[in-house]
């Protein structure tokens, strides 16, 4: 798995010649800049590049391998006027100021960035607003502003990736650097997980490249093998949810969208259950199915429920039926943001939340949450009956267990049932919660036409994956984050 980040530069100068003696502007000059070699010596080593302007009165071919001015005549640490750090561009401007008393009798005509007093990071020619030559002398009656300006430039994301500050601030005013860290993880939904381990940095100033590599190996937070405490409910002939990875997360610097160019083969047990209701509730997200067989024969008259995102932000609940919100709770809607206390005492068990859902289909429902908390536990009940007068019954209790964590857990119900009760409660602890990040999700369900299923059926689905990096025990990942800099327009 392999991907690019591409941040470009831009320098230039504005100059600023003032009579101080009558106060007057004199002469502007401007100057746009050649992005030396030498910068991407500091910038893939994330070092200092933009603490002194240099200036000279030289002449001569412009070229990037340069790493002096053609005639160096002194230097200043700049200072910063003004700092925009945005996306898709951030703006550095800093300047100097040469006084009345300084470095008179020098005629200027060139000007650079740098991180030391002599060599140069960029090399520029001075001239006017026509782009000709200008030369100006420095005397007595005149102080020099030179002003240097480096705009960084940042690509826009398709599919969902984006931008971390870190080195878009280290690029744009000196902030702190980017770590060597690589993470694996999936972004499709509010709340998911993600895997990060320390990766090998390797720079190459010619290439203008900084790369991280490693190697993910099994790690059971993600993937068709997640299990033990971050994983929690009844499945069907104990089936583990397949959690895809499609972002490279380095840390800093962005999360970006990888592609995936395979098949995952999945096996299912029929239960006694999906026979009678002749259903089968898958454990991945899309539908994007190849090939299906039963009992090694392939069939062709499958098709699939309205399935997806419950989308609590715009309230639509995709093929779910929101039967009762009671008013003594909190709205379903304000759940994820209210039903834990931002401040004070827990000091007994409190619900936080209720909902009553009705599916014609049954239930194939994911929550996935994290938690972080002073010693306050938060956990779901969940309830199933088959017809409203029906008194509920139980599934299973006390799901989702989280204590003074950031593990990230997942709860995955299917039932053929066709009422579903979730009653989310904090139990007592003291402190207060910091976040409770939650989001749940919908699974397909598979139907079928002319096949009848029988329990203990085998049914393989070759499913292709697109923009996912298939992740578990049968898989180990190579990881290779590229940071590519490159001079702007």
């Amino acid at each position: 798995m392999r991907t690019e980040i591409k941040p470009r530069f831009h320098n230039r100068f504005d100059i600023v010649v003032t009579n101080v003696e009558t106060g007057e502007v004199e002469l502007r000059g401007q100057a746009e800049n050649m992005v030396l070699d030498r910068i991407y010596t500091r910038l893939v080593a994330f070092s200092s590049y933009f603490d002194q302007i240099v200036f000279g009165t030289g002449s001569g071919t412009m070229d990037p391998t340069r790493t002096t001015l053609f005639n160096r005549v002194g230097n200043k640490p700049c200072s910063t006027v003004e700092l925009i750090r945005a996306f898709p561009v951030s703006k550095w401007t800093k300047s100097i100021r040469l006084e009345a008393t300084e470095f008179n009798g020098n005629i200027l005509t060139e000007v650079g960035i740098s991180e030391t007093t002599t060599s140069i990071n960029t090399h520029a020619m001075i001239t006017d607003a026509e782009g000709n030559q200008l030369t100006i002398e420095k005397t007595p009656v005149r102080i020099i502003d030179i002003y240097a300006t480096v705009f960084v430039e940042f690509d826009e994301f398709t599919d969902g990736g984006e931008w971390y500050t870190t080195l878009r601030d280290y690029l744009a005013g000196a902030g702190s650097v980017p770590s060597n860290t690589l993470a694996i993880s999936t972004s499709k939904y509010l709340c998911q997980p993600n895997v990060g381990m320390s990766a090998t940095a390797t720079t190459d100033a010619v290439a203008r490249t900084r790369k991280l590599n490693c190697q993910f190996s099994n790690y059971a937070v993600l993937g068709i093998e997640a299990t033990g405490s971050r994983y929690f409910g009844k499945t069907f002939k104990d089936r583990k949810l397949d959690i895809p990875v499609d972002r490279l997360i380095w840390t800093g610097v962005g999360s970006l969208p990888v592609t995936y160019d395979g098949d995952m083969y999945y096996e299912y047990v029929v239960s006694a259950e999906e026979a009678a209701a002749n259903k089968l509730f898958l454990n991945f997200k899309t539908t994007d199915i190849e090939e299906v067989k039963v009992n090694g024969n392939v069939i062709t008259d499958h098709y699939f429920t309205e399935f997806g995102d419950f989308n609590y932000a715009s309230e639509e609940f995709s093929f779910l039926d929101v039967l009762v919100i009671p008013t003594s709770y909190a709205k379903w809607t304000e759940v994820i943001n209210n039903h834990y206390f931002h401040t004070g005492t827990i000091s007994s068990t409190r619900q936080c939340g209720m909902v009553e859902l009705y599916s014609e289909e049954g239930f194939n429902f994911v929550i996935s949450f994290r938690t972080r908390q002073g010693y306050a536990r938060s956990y779901y009940d969940f309830a199933t009956k088959d017809n409203s007068e029906d008194a509920w019954v139980n599934y299973v209790t006390g799901l989702g267990y989280s204590s003074n964590e950031t593990t990230y857990r997942y709860i995955h119900i299917n039932t053929t049932q066709k009422y579903l009760r979730i009653n989310c409660y904090i139990t007592e602890g003291y402190g207060s919660m910091e976040f409770f990040d939650w989001q749940s999700y919908l699974l397909p369900i598979m139907k079928f036409n002319t096949t009848v299923l029988q329990e203990g059926d085998i049914v393989l689905i070759k499913r292709h994956h697109i923009n996912e990096i298939p992740k578990g025990t049968n898989y180990l990942l190579n990881a290779e984050a590229v940071l590519v800099l490159g001079e702007g327009v």
